[in-house]
C-alpha cells in the first residue's frame, strides 16, 4: 500500500517473521514494525491482530514523521522509542476527545 506522509510518498507492506527478523538483523529484540528510512517502507508482521496491526501502524507511522521532520536527528533511540510509544499510546485518547467535540458542535 502507498501513502503520502508529508507530501513523501511511503509504502506499507506486510512481512513474515523470517524477513522482519531480516530486516531488524542489527537488534535481538523481537519487532512487529519497522520503519526503513531509506527506502521510505514501513513494514508491519503479517498475521497479527487488527488492534496489534493498528498500535505497531501508529507506532512505525510516528518513525517516520520523525525522520520526515528531522525532528529524529535530535533525539537518542531511546527518545525516538519512547515518543513513538508515547503517541501511540497518546492517539485514541485525542480521537476520543475529537469525536466528543464534534458530537456537540
Amino acid at each position: 500500500m502507498k501513502i503520502k506522509l508529508l507530501n513523501k510518498q511511503w509504502k506499507i507492506k506486510e512481512i513474515g517473521a523470517l524477513e522482519m527478523a531480516n530486516t531488524m538483523q542489527h537488534n535481538s529484540v523481537y519487532h512487529m514494525g519497522a520503519c526503513e528510512f531509506m527506502t521510505k517502507t514501513i513494514y508491519i508482521l503479517s498475521g497479527v491482530s487488527k488492534e496489534s496491526y493498528e498500535e505497531t501502524l501508529k507506532h512505525e507511522l510516528t518513525h517516520a514523521i520523525l525522520y520526515e521532520s528531522s525532528i529524529q536527528q535530535h533525539l537518542t533511540d531511546d527518545q525516538q522509542e519512547q515518543y513513538c510509544d508515547f503517541v501511540k499510546f497518546a492517539y485514541p485518547i485525542i480521537e476520543d476527545v475529537l469525536k466528543q467535540i464534534e458530537k456537540k458542535a
